[in-house]
């Protein structure tokens, strides 16, 4: 069945891929009223075409004769030339999150380019990012402002703010983080980081540096919003990370990967990652790999370094 907004939308990738900027930013600002044409439901088919997906489980016949190519437009408007298209991008995808009728179909599909915003080479662009983040992460309490109530009043302290002595004004974040992000907005990322955390250990010892470098942006920023909600994942993150933390030709990574771990040991009790790392360091988990022993005693020095680092007087 070819439902109304789907063709609709695939008259936009033209806009979406033209030389100028100007017609590029149309073709975004196009894209929500393209996206609540017709039955809104049926919007998700529109992001399939724009997100370069395709169900693993269907092939269609054509293809076993008429090979087709699959493109990522969003992917393409992070790495625009244009900084006035980035931001005009940065603010559609906030703009889809807070208004579209059916964004919770599609949260898991824009997070992680909305989050990528975090780290734009334009400094305008990334605080902007941070607040349309939070501005979300607002709307999000108001409409679940039951179910978070009690976590408001009674005041929840998660373990490493070691009961309350450790404020927030305390932790020290990457710009553009002007300060801990608001309970709605760690929910948000919370809920959705699972979906790209395996993808992103592939990309961070991915051999293109390119690849590599976004994708230590990207966990590196994600912790910051999800903090001990990390716990969960350390095992396959630790032995992705031991890799990458050898690189010494690549400053990014260098900068992003240590710092990633000093913030994994800010938020994780030792008791979760201690561990996972002596194992590693010992050659017994994952010894088939050549790079884990030495990997893990380096990370374990960062890790270290950050689960003292709110402690220190001053």
């Amino acid at each position: 069945m070819i439902h109304f907004c789907e063709p609709m939308g695939r008259s936009l990738f033209t806009a979406f891929v033209h030389k100028h900027a100007k017609v590029r930013m149309a073709g975004l600002r196009a894209l929500f009223d393209v996206l609540c044409t017709g039955v809104w439901k049926n919007s998700v088919y529109v992001f399939e075409q724009m997100v370069g997906f395709r169900d693993p489980n269907i092939v269609p016949i054509r293809e076993f004769y008429d090979p087709t190519t699959k493109v990522n437009y969003f992917a393409m408007f992070v790495v625009d030339r244009s900084v006035v298209t980035r931001d005009c991008f940065y603010k559609t995808m906030a703009k889809l999150l807070i208004d579209l009728p059916d964004r919770i179909d599609h949260e898991g599909r824009i997070f992680p380019y909305l989050i990528s915003g975090l780290y734009d080479p334009n400094d305008g662009i990334r605080q902007t990012t941070f607040e349309l983040i939070e501005e979300i992460g607002l709307r999000h309490e108001e409409e679940n402002e039951e179910k978070l109530r009690e976590i408001k009043q009674f005041g929840y302290v998660p373990e490493w703010m070691y009961g309350g002595k450790i404020k927030d004004e305390h932790v020290k974040l990457p710009f553009p983080l002007k300060h801990r992000p608001r309970l709605g907005s760690r929910i948000l990322v919370k809920s959705y980081v699972r979906r790209y955390l395996k993808a992103l250990y592939r990309e961070i010892a991915d051999w293109i540096e390119e690849h590599a470098e976004r994708a230590s942006h990207l966990l590196y920023y994600s912790i910051c919003y999800v903090e001990e909600f990390m716990t969960q994942y350390l095992d396959h993150m630790l032995i992705a990370i031991y890799k990458s933390i050898l690189v010494r030709d690549n400053k990014v990574i260098q900068t992003n990967i240590p710092n990633s771990l000093r913030l994994i040991g800010r938020y994780v009790v030792p008791t979760s990652w201690a561990p996972l790392v002596i194992q590693a360091i010992r050659n017994e988990l994952a010894s088939f790999y050549t790079y884990t022993a030495s990997g893990s005693l380096k990370a374990f020095g960062y890790i270290y370094a950050g689960s003292i680092e709110l402690l220190q007087p001053g």
